[in-house]
């Protein structure tokens, strides 16, 4: 496995811990969310994920995601888009508001380190839980097991996503271990590709563009997809120039569901400073707002005193995606 390194330090009034070995270089941000802020390759120097737009910036609680740095891997939990959700708490039923992109992005988290591993963790707001994630690395793979803990007296359905927006450029090139041919449409910033819960064509989602290739911010687009529940827990996006893919596998029986995210120029709404990035996004249910998911009985439900857990892995790797090494996490769901 090589030796693992653990370290401190401070850039830019922020405290980061970075964990590295021969192969890869993580850094994560306590302070923002638990934001891992990097993702590297010793051997190509290639940063897997978006770089940050704008200085960053220390968010509260309830705050639009969009007016704060977007770049990084962030954690969506309960939700993913801002909702009011309907709870049986311990007397009656009652209504809460959860926000943009959950309760966990804006807010410090605790960390411990454990021998070659960390364990990040925080505690829930308008609901009561606690959610942690212990990093490890293995050679050119990262290990995330998460855990969500149900502190509360009721039960509640819940959604989680991880929310890594990668580095890419045009001719990047997404796969998907299943023979993908349709997608849930969440939203869009081009209203000719449709409206919630239309069913597109993939990859080519106007019938023209293939989406599934990373295209100019020219293309002024961005969209947000859901896959129908998969039976083959791996996907990934390969860079030509450098020939290496970064590869995430899933238990599908875990995290069913991938969201996409194609953001070629068509957001942020409020800046001129358009993205280019690809959100692949494991999660464990759809669509974005709790409340239809719970609707839809499209998510988990945490009863009272539960605990659920998962994990997640990414691979980095030369060459295109190996999905032959996807039968670990097939599921015949």
């Amino acid at each position: 496995m090589g030796k693992v390194t653990i370290k401190n330090y401070t850039q830019n009034g922020y405290e980061y811990f970075s964990i590295d070995n021969d192969h890869l270089k993580l850094s994560f941000i306590p302070s923002l969310g638990g934001k891992m802020a990097e993702l590297n390759s010793k051997k190509t120097g290639t940063q897997f994920l978006q770089e940050p737009q704008s200085q960053y910036k220390t968010a509260s609680y309830g705050d639009p995601f969009e007016n704060y740095d977007t770049s990084g891997f962030d954690e969506c939990f309960p939700t993913i888009e801002d909702t009011h959700f309907s709870i049986n708490g311990s007397e009656e039923q009652e209504e809460i508001f959860l926000p943009d992109h959950g309760e966990l992005w804006s807010r410090p988290w605790n960390y411990d380190v454990d021998g070659d591993r960390v364990k990040l963790s925080i505690q829930g707001v308008r609901l009561d839980y606690e959610f942690s994630k212990e990093i490890s690395l293995h050679d050119n793979k990262i290990q995330i097991s998460y855990s969500v803990k149900n502190n509360a007296d009721f039960g509640f359905a819940y959604l989680w996503s991880a929310h890594p927006l990668l580095n890419v450029q045009p001719g990047n090139q997404v796969y998907l271990a299943d023979p993908i041919e349709e997608v849930f449409l969440n939203g869009t910033s081009d209203e000719k590709l449709g409206d919630y819960g239309d069913i597109l064509p993939w990859p080519f989602l106007d019938n023209e563009t293939n989406y599934s290739e990373v295209q100019q911010k020219k293309l002024n687009s961005a969209v947000k997809v859901f896959t129908h529940r998969l039976k083959k827990g791996c996907a990934g996006i390969y860079k030509p120039k450098t020939d290496e893919s970064l590869v995430y596998h899933f238990d599908t029986n875990e995290i069913p569901f991938l969201g996409i995210w194609l953001c070629y120029g068509g957001w942020p709404d409020h800046t001129d400073n358009k993205h280019l990035t690809v959100g692949l996004e494991p999660t464990n249910g759809r669509p974005d707002s709790v409340q239809k998911a719970k609707d839809r009985k499209e998510c988990p439900f945490l009863e009272a005193g539960a605990t659920d857990t998962w994990t997640l892995t990414i691979d980095i790797i030369q060459g295109k995606p190996d999905f032959e090494n996807c039968n670990l996490f097939s599921t015949d769901n």
